[in-house]
């Protein structure tokens, strides 16, 4: 009965993980540093899984949803402008219409610029999308990811 019970939960355990297809979209970002009152630039690195395509961030379909992006725990740093890459054009298949759409490996760029007080800090983020490949869109879906921050005196 005990090597039954260990066989049935090994299954569970690692049997399911062997089914798990990988995530259609990731979202990779380095910690920044940043200076004091100085401008600058952080880099927000997604991938795409060959085969599939997000929704641009302005889309031509309003029953689309645009990929967003949405940053929080902002009191140490303004965010200027958040600027998201050239779409691509996409046809699906069975339609006339093409959809703006990224692929595979982009950046969205924060335009930010630190306040005055200097240390370490995570800003809170949301990266929102619909992924589509040739012939589908599937439901919208959210990545909540950290962006860490290390503020350092002006040089």
């Amino acid at each position: 009965m005990i090597s039954r019970l260990f066989v049935i939960s090994f299954t569970y355990l690692y049997g399911a993980n062997m089914f798990q297809t990988p995530a259609i979209v990731t979202v990779n970002v380095n910690e920044s540093i940043v200076y004091v009152n100085v401008s600058s630039v952080i880099e927000v690195a997604v991938n795409v899984r060959e085969g599939y395509h997000i929704q641009a961030n302005k889309v031509s379909d309003e029953s689309l949803m645009p990929t967003t992006l949405e940053v929080n725990n902002t009191e140490f740093i303004t965010i200027n402008k958040i600027e998201f890459p050239p779409s691509k054009k996409f046809k699906l298949e069975g339609t006339d219409n093409f959809l703006e759409v990224y692929d595979e490996k982009f950046l969205i760029k924060l335009f930010h610029t630190p306040g005055a007080k200097t240390g370490n800090y995570i800003l809170r983020a949301k990266l929102k999308y619909q992924a589509c490949d040739s012939k589908s869109c599937l439901f919208p879906r959210v990545i909540n990811f950290s962006i860490p921050v290390e503020i350092e005196p002006k040089k």
